[in-house]
């Protein structure tokens, strides 16, 4: 794959969607399709699953967010700020499960898909899934519906096993 280049007079400008490669929040919402009346975790399992599609189907994004991985510049936290903007609205579709930390379990699930995808470049299996079946990537589907379904169902949020303090501490970033 040749390497991807930006003029960098692009970056202070980026206009998305026109220029990035992420899957918009629009594109994610139209994959839903007929609009039917949905509960919370069928949303959020649509929108999970509409966007690890949309990941697999885009090698220029999947290279993007390896640089990203890599390197921090301008274009890079450009893309990280849209990609952000855009999840945030599609979280504020599912505000009336207030009890549920719907922010940390979309990033944990959004963030396995993505992992799968990018390791799949480099890995045929992960912990025995084929990367490069469908019939695994729809078995990771399945696990999000069910996963989503259980968190949505319990009406209460989960009891914390730690303290706060017990917790790793964060890692601040490196200054550039």
């Amino acid at each position: 794959m040749q390497p991807i280049v930006y003029k960098q007079a692009s970056v202070k400008g980026l206009r998305c969607p026109a220029l990035c490669p992420d899957p918009s929040g629009d594109e994610l919402l139209a994959a839903m399709g007929d609009g039917r009346p949905r509960s919370d975790a069928d949303i959020a399992a649509d929108l999970l699953i509409a966007f690890g599609r949309a990941l697999r189907r885009r090698p220029v994004t999947q290279e993007i967010m390896r640089w990203e991985l890599l390197e921090r510049n301008e274009l890079t936290n450009a893309l990280a700020r849209y990609r952000e903007q855009e999840a945030l609205k599609l979280i504020g579709l599912l505000t009336r499960a207030h009890y549920l930390d719907v922010q940390a379990i979309g990033s944990l699930l959004a963030a396995g898909q993505a992992y799968l995808t990018l390791r799949a470049k480099t890995a045929d299996v992960y912990n025995g899934l084929r990367l490069d079946k469908d019939a695994d990537w729809d078995r990771v589907e399945d696990a999000i519906r069910s996963l989503t379904s259980l968190a949505f169902s319990s009406g209460q949020p989960a009891k914390r096993k730690t303290q706060p303090a017990a917790r790793r501490p964060r890692r601040k970033p490196e200054a550039r």
